[in-house]
């Protein structure tokens, strides 16, 4: 009897101890593993480790796009290029005093490569949107069984040691869903806006000919696990995309193509009513809620700032960009004038920013100095700093700056973002990401430093 209790005690021992050593080899491999308290991504005022407890409602951050950020360091994914699968799709944290870049996994001696156990690189979901959101990430995936397609939410610790499924906001079977076709994930930023979620569904085939693309727009409440959709099929080809998402007070506003037209709309968290305004003819989806019954937009005439008030429909012209004086043409002073045409128009929730198309231009076989001026203003459009940060960025791509998608700037507090594509061979697909401080760009000096680089 005595024999046989020893060797169950023996097996349960075992057990545990290969159970609590997932994905092993013989060398320890980086993440945050046996030195977490020293490490301790999220930080004691900020996050428990884990996933339990309520989920916290919070405000939408205006102006940031790309940065997940806790006082300790910076989050990201990076992304595999599906074509060519180079590499190793997986969640990051950077340390932001070393500069050390880290899996996001505290499994010690965990190699990392995707298997089950592993938060970082776990290949059981595909992963799309992004959010850092009540003290954890929030990440939209799809996971693939034989007969299905499972769109889920998920939720990761910041200190790797956990990840989890919120909820399936969307179930479809393989052949509902079309032969060759299958899920798009769109990578980037994940809306969320007190407890809503404003997730992006799509699919197509695989040569993502328009004919077979279809999209959805899903809103998941956190506290109830309710799905709704901005449409009345949940994916069809019918559907327009949601584009322009941002947030102030119970609304959530989005952008949408109905016919020639780009429609703004004002979805309430509250009761999920929906709103339209069709702002004036040339309105392409690029404006700022200043507050309920205050939005400032652009139309085609882009050097020109419109006013709308929601309330009575009425929307009227605001203000005129004003001139630059480009010089550099000649060794003279002379400076020739040329308008303010605004490539995007973003806030930080106190200050709204028009940025400048750029303005390269050749006199003579030589080339003028690049022109990139942001012009900062404040809720009733009076001008607070016109700065050129061309000089600063001579040598890189200008969608940094000039985005449709407003993706490449993001404001946290008093730093300001700016997300660069480096066009470096062999991968040709690294980022890197400066920040200076607000005040400076308000003092017409700015001064981006580097943090990181996401791969």
């Amino acid at each position: 009897m005595k024999k046989h209790r020893k060797k169950a005690i023996y097996l349960a021992l075992l057990a545990v101890l290969l159970f609590s050593l997932p994905g092993c080899s013989g060398k320890e491999t980086e993440g945050p593993g046996k030195d977490i308290e020293e490490q301790n991504p999220g930080g004691d005022k900020e996050v428990k480790p884990g996933l339990a407890g309520k989920i916290i409602s919070e405000d939408l951050q205006p102006g940031n796009q790309f940065v997940m950020k806790t006082e300790k360091g910076y989050y990201y994914y990076k992304y595999v290029n599906p074509l060519d699968k180079q590499g190793t799709a997986a969640f990051h944290y950077v340390d932001a005093v070393t500069g050390k870049d880290i899996y996001l996994c505290n499994k010690p001696e965990c190699k990392h490569d995707g298997n089950s156990f592993c938060v970082a690189t776990n290949k059981k979901y595909d992963i799309g949107q992004l959010c850092l959101y009540s003290g954890r990430i929030f990440a939209t995936s799809v996971e693939e069984t034989d007969t299905q397609f499972l769109w889920k939410l998920l939720a990761i610790a910041l200190d790797g040691s956990e990840m989890g499924e919120v909820a399936t906001y969307m179930t479809m079977d393989k052949a509902a869903l079309g032969e060759g076709q299958f899920p798009m994930l769109r990578g980037g930023q994940l809306p969320i806006h007190k407890n809503k979620a404003v997730i992006f569904l799509g699919a197509a085939g695989k040569t993502y000919l328009d004919d077979t693309v279809q999209y959805g727009t899903a809103i998941l409440d956190l506290d109830t696990g309710k799905v709704s959709y901005l449409d009345e099929e949940p994916l069809s080809r019918e559907n327009a995309q949601a584009t322009g998402i941002s947030a102030y007070g119970d609304y959530i506003y989005y952008c949408k193509e109905e016919g020639r037209k780009t429609v703004l709309h004002q979805y309430c968290v509250k009761d999920g009513t929906d709103t339209s305004y069709k702002l004036q003819p040339g309105f392409k989806g690029k404006y700022v809620v200043v507050d309920e019954d205050n939005i400032i937009y652009l139309r085609s005439v882009a050097s020109i700032l419109y006013l709308y008030h929601p309330s009575t429909g009425e929307s009227m012209e605001a203000k005129k960009m004003p001139e630059i004086a480009l010089r550099g043409l000649t060794d003279s002073d002379f400076a020739l004038p040329i308008s303010f045409d605004i490539a995007s128009l973003t806030t930080d929730g106190t200050y709204i920013y028009a940025i400048r198309q750029p303005a390269d231009m050749m006199l003579d076989g030589k080339k003028v100095p690049k022109q990139r001026y942001v012009c900062v203003m404040d809720h009733n459009l009076k001008e607070i700093a016109l700065v050129n940060v061309g000089a600063i960025f001579e040598d890189f791509d200008d969608d940094m700056l000039y985005s449709e998608r407003l993706g490449y700037w993001s404001f946290l507090g008093d730093e300001i973002y700016a997300l660069i594509d480096e066009n470096e061979e062999p991968s040709g697909n690294g980022r890197l990401v400066y920040k200076c401080n607000r005040s400076d760009l308000l003092e017409g000096n700015p001064e981006f430093t580097f943090v990181y680089k996401k791969e």
